[in-house]
């Protein structure tokens, strides 16, 4: 079956990003004193990032410092945000972030630059990926901090005894691929089940063109079509079809154009072999 030719797009960046603070509150004048930013190409990792701890110029609470272990003396003399602005900024710009409870790490953000009289940080990235809010759409009623979806998408955290935004990052960034990719199947499988959508059954061609168009351009996916025979009469005719979608890659740098393969599996009803 021949495949359409979609034309390669403008690479995509994004950065996760994530901070810790002296607190829980930046109304209440807490600080930022570590930022880490990890930076994908095309959803790819490039190895490149960014990574600072700051002076808060201010203590850190006790129940602040028991979750990532940053003492007012290890942070005495660091770089101040004044000192790392331009840096971040400059990392971050014309990305899209991709934060775990973005609200929050954007107050602190945005405080940090009203201190400074620098824009809020939307006048410089793209847009904001909140995963908990994906988490809790895909996974509504159940746990969704950053160590419970590591554990539901089996990622290793045994290094994570503290908090600390580097490895948070690292992790948040594998986090984010299972969630990505789960609702690219999510959505998928909606489209091809919607009552307006071609049937493979009546023309393989057609499906597999509006497959494509129900596809970000950067998606490589598998789709098993089960075709469901009914065994009356000599022969046995297809009466209808299901699916399974499996998305086998997202957006891989070296593929020029989307990949669809179709994997056909015949099922008989009753006892017709």
């Amino acid at each position: 079956m021949n495949q359409p030719h979609i034309s390669p797009t403008t690479a995509v960046r994004h950065i996760i990003l994530d901070t810790e603070t002296t607190g829980l509150s930046a109304k209440h004048g807490h600080r930022i004193i570590e930022i880490a930013c990890l930076e994908l190409v095309n959803h790819r990792p490039t190895g490149r990032s960014f990574h600072t701890y700051i002076d808060p110029e201010r203590p850190c609470d006790p129940d602040a410092t028991r979750v990532h272990g940053l003492t007012d003396s290890f942070l005495l003399g660091k770089p101040t945000f004044v000192d790392k602005v331009d840096d971040i900024l400059n990392f971050v710009a014309g990305a899209t972030l991709v934060i775990h409870n973005a609200p929050f790490d954007l107050a602190f953000l945005n405080a940090e630059l009203q201190r400074l009289q620098r824009p809020a940080l939307h006048h410089t990235v793209a847009q904001v990926i909140d995963t908990l809010a994906m988490a809790r759409q895909a996974y509504p009623g159940k746990r969704h901090s950053l160590d419970a979806l590591c554990e539901r998408f089996d990622i290793d955290r045994s290094g994570r005894q503290l908090h600390g935004a580097l490895l948070d990052a690292q992790l948040l960034a594998k986090v984010y691929q299972h969630l990505r990719t789960q609702k690219i199947e999510r959505d998928l499988e909606a489209k091809l089940r919607a009552p307006s959508a071609p049937n493979p059954l009546d023309d393989q061609t057609l499906w597999l063109e509006y497959l494509t168009t129900c596809l970000p351009e950067d998606a490589r996916v598998e789709v098993t079509i089960v075709q469901h025979f009914s065994a009356n009469g000599a022969k046995p005719s297809p009466t209808h079809c299901s699916f399974k979608v499996r998305t086998l890659d997202i957006h891989l740098n070296s593929m020029p154009h989307l990949s669809c393969q179709l994997k056909f599996v015949d099922q008989f009803d009753g006892d017709a072999a």
